[in-house]
C-alpha cells in the first residue's frame, strides 16, 4: 500500500500545485502488464479518494482488422475491458483504434458487451495526419462529455489554429527536404518533437517536408556531396558522448561552406563552435572537454563550469528545466522571435532586448576564453543568460541561415 500511496501523493501534489481544474494522468502499457499492477490500483483508489465525480476514466482499445475475413473484430476490445474490470476499475468512456473506418454497428455491439454507454464509445479510425484527430474528437463532442461527467461549466471554444493548420497540410503540395543527422536515427520516434516541430513550421509555407535520417558515423568526404549536396537544410538534433563525433563536424564544415541552412539543437550547437575553430581560427585541435578525457588537446573550446568540476556525479551537474536568455539586438535570432508571441517570450526593459525562456537539458559550456576571438572572425553570439556568462545561441554573419542554440526550443513548439 505504501507505493500506491506514494502514486497517489505524487498526482495530487502535481494538480494542487498545477492548480489546474483537470488534471489528466496517462498510465501507459497494456492492461495485464506486470510492471503496471501497482499503477492501476492507485488510479482505482483515485475514484474512491476524491469520488465517482470527479474521476473519469478513459480506456484506449485497439480494434483489429482482419484480412482474411475482411472485417473488424471486437474481441480483444471485450478481453480487454473485461481484464479491466477485474481490477475493479469500469471505464467511463471507450477510445476505438482501427486502421479503417468503425461502422455504428460495430460502436453499438462494443457498447452492448462492455456496458459503456454507446455516445461515449469514440471512434478513432487511423487518419492521413495526427493534427485532424483533435478536430474529429470535437466533432464526437469528446470534451463536452467529459465535463458533464465532472459537473465542470462547458465554454464555448473552437479550434480555430488546428483547423487552420489542417487546411494548410492538405493544400501543401511542394516538397522540402530536411536532412536530420544523428546518432539515433534509425529510431525516428526518438526525435519526434524536433521532427514535428520542423514539419509544422513549413506547413504554414504549404510545405510538405521529407526528413532524410542520415547516421552521422556514415559520413565522409567521399560521401559527404552525395548526401548533402541536394539539401534544403540540414539539422542535427541531439545525443550525448562522443561517439561519431568527426562526422558531426564534417557535416558541420561541408554546410557552412556550401551556405546550406541548417539548425543545431543542444551539443551540435557545441559541435559548430569546434568546427568553427578547428577551420577559421585554425586550432586543429580544438574539441570539448567531453570528448577529450585525457586532455590531449591545448584547445577546449567547449569545457564545463569551474563551479561545477567538484560534482562528481555527472547528471547532478547539468543544466535542467527552463533559463532566461537575452537575444543580442540585430540578430537573426532575435528578428525569429521578434515575430513570434508565446508564454517564453516577454520584452525586456534592459537594452531593449527581448528576453525568452526555454528548456535545457545539458553540462559543458561554450568556453568564454574564445568568446573575442570567434566574434571577431563573424561568429556571432546571439543569445546568452542575463549575467553574459554562459552562451545560449550563436550564428554565423556571413551565412543565410546558421544557427544553434544550447537550449531545446522544440520542446515549446505548437500548432
Amino acid at each position: 500500500p505504501h507505493f500506491t500511496d506514494l502514486v497517489k501523493e505524487k498526482i495530487k501534489l502535481w494538480y494542487t500545485s498545477s492548480k489546474a481544474d483537470i488534471s489528466i494522468v496517462e498510465v501507459g502499457g497494456t492492461i495485464g502488464d506486470m510492471e503496471n499492477e501497482a499503477i492501476v490500483e492507485a488510479m482505482r483508489q483515485l475514484r474512491q479518494d476524491f469520488w465517482y465525480q470527479n474521476v473519469f476514466y478513459v480506456h484506449l482499445t485497439y480494434i483489429p482488422y482482419l484480412m482474411a475475413s475482411k472485417e473488424l473484430k471486437t474481441k480483444p476490445t471485450q478481453n480487454s475491458i473485461k481484464d479491466l474490470r477485474s481490477r475493479w476499475i469500469t471505464p467511463d468512456m471507450l477510445i476505438c483504434r482501427a486502421d479503417y473506418e468503425i461502422s455504428e454497428e460495430i460502436l453499438t455491439k462494443i457498447s452492448y458487451m462492455t456496458w459503456v454507454k454507446k455516445w461515449l464509445v469514440i471512434p478513432a479510425p487511423t487518419v492521413d495526419t495526427i493534427y485532424r484527430i483533435p478536430l474529429d474528437y470535437q466533432k464526437h463532442g469528446l470534451a463536452a462529455k467529459m465535463l458533464d461527467h465532472l459537473w465542470l461549466e462547458k465554454k464555448e471554444h473552437t479550434l480555430k489554429n488546428r483547423e487552420n493548420l489542417y487546411h494548410h497540410i492538405i493544400k501543401a503540395t511542394k516538397e522540402i527536404h530536411i536532412a536530420m543527422i544523428g546518432k539515433y536515427v534509425w529510431l525516428e520516434d526518438a526525435y519526434y518533437s524536433l521532427n514535428e516541430a520542423i514539419k509544422i513550421a513549413w506547413f504554414y509555407h504549404d510545405y510538405k517536408v521529407k526528413l532524410i535520417f542520415i547516421e552521422a558515423e556514415t559520413l565522409n568526404w567521399d560521401n559527404i556531396q552525395e548526401k548533402l549536396g541536394l539539401m534544403h537544410g540540414v539539422c542535427l538534433p541531439w545525443w550525448f558522448g562522443k561517439r561519431w563525433i568527426e562526422g558531426m563536424i564534417l557535416a558541420a564544415q561541408y554546410a557552412r561552406e556550401h551556405k546550406i541552412p541548417y539548425l543545431w539543437i543542444c551539443l551540435w550547437s557545441q559541435i559548430m563552435a569546434i568546427e568553427f575553430a578547428r577551420n577559421v581560427l585554425w586550432y586543429s585541435d580544438a574539441t570539448s572537454e567531453e570528448f577529450d578525457e585525457l586532455w590531449i588537446s591545448q584547445h577546449h573550446v567547449i569545457h564545463i563550469m569551474e563551479t561545477q568540476k567538484s560534482v562528481i556525479k555527472k547528471w547532478w551537474s547539468m543544466r535542467l528545466g527552463s533559463f532566461d536568455c537575452i537575444l543580442r539586438n540585430w540578430s537573426k535570432v532575435e528578428e525569429i522571435y521578434k515575430g513570434f508571441s508565446g508564454n517564453n517570450l516577454n520584452k525586456s526593459t534592459i537594452k531593449n532586448s527581448l528576453i525568452i525562456s526555454e528548456r535545457h537539458r545539458h553540462r559543458y559550456e561554450f568556453n568564454n576564453f574564445y568568446r573575442k576571438e570567434f566574434e571577431n572572425h563573424g561568429f556571432m553570439i546571439s543569445g546568452t543568460s542575463p549575467d553574459d556568462n554562459l552562451v545560449e545561441m550563436v550564428e554565423l554573419i556571413d551565412h543565410p541561415f546558421m544557427i544553434a542554440s544550447q537550449a531545446h526550443p522544440e520542446l515549446q513548439s505548437r500548432p
